[in-house]
Parts: structure tokens; C-alpha cells; sequence
């Protein structure tokens, strides 16, 4: 076995692990103002598959449009709510669960290291992405 293939694999865990349980919210610490975030944060999300639901930039807020993640035999909605506030990047997650026992709803997501959870699928999705971004990847609980 490739011995980089070995530490990746470790690296992730550890970073995984160092997530605080139930955080719900991302930060990325950056050395640019909100405007610059705002642009270049935003080009980066289209460069890697997101589609915006709504732009603001006055307020400097993103919301991406609904995508979907596949969870065990289920299917699972989330969107990015993104906020630019001096050097940081904010970011919250709203998620939904298509059932055919209750009707979807958005819920504020949340970092759950069970790999049997929509949480989880979720997380799978976004985090990679969001640790190509340049800066200082962040989450904690509110």
C-alpha cells in the first residue's frame, strides 16, 4: 500500500475527530476583506458544482440552491447559507430528508461521526470542497 495513500488516510481521521460534536456552523479564516470573499468564494463554489438560489451584495450573503446526496436507501437535500464578515467566510447548513412518512422541511445541519446518517452523507459531500478553499477551515457549535 502506498505509504501517502496511509497518512491521508490518517490525516482525515484525525481532522474528523478534532470537529466538535453537534458543531453547525463552518468558519474559513482568510487574509481577504468580505468583497473579495465574496467574489472569490463564490467563483469557487461555481468552479466545484453549486448553483446560487440567491446573492446579495450588499450584505455580502450566498445561498446555494438545493443539492442532493444520496444516504443508505434515502435521498437528502442541503444548501449553504454564506455570510462574509471581515476576514471570515460563515457558513451554516440547512438540510431536508425526501420520507415517505413526513413531508420535508429544512433543518439547520448538524456534525454528527456516524456514518449511518443523513448528517453524515452530507458532510461527505461539502467538506472536501470546502478544504480546497484557501484559509483556515473552522467548526464549531452556536
Amino acid at each position: 500500500m502506498n505509504i501517502k495513500f496511509i497518512i491521508l488516510f490518517f490525516l482525515l481521521a484525525f481532522i474528523q475527530d478534532t470537529i466538535p460534536k453537534k458543531a453547525n456552523k463552518i468558519i474559513i479564516h482568510t487574509q481577504s476583506n468580505p468583497e473579495e470573499n465574496f467574489i472569490s468564494f463564490g467563483k469557487f463554489l461555481i468552479e466545484n458544482g453549486y448553483i446560487f438560489e440567491n446573492k446579495d451584495k450588499d450584505f455580502f450573503t450566498l445561498v446555494t440552491e438545493p443539492k442532493g446526496v444520496k444516504s443508505g436507501g434515502g435521498l437528502a437535500d442541503y444548501k449553504l447559507l454564506i455570510s462574509f464578515v471581515k476576514s471570515d467566510i460563515n457558513i451554516k447548513i440547512k438540510m431536508g430528508v425526501h420520507s415517505i412518512i413526513t413531508d420535508f422541511s429544512w433543518r439547520d445541519w448538524y456534525y454528527v461521526n456516524r456514518s449511518t446518517t443523513y448528517n453524515k452523507s452530507i458532510f461527505k459531500d461539502f467538506d472536501p470542497c470546502l478544504r480546497k478553499y484557501p484559509g483556515e477551515i473552522e467548526y464549531i457549535r452556536e
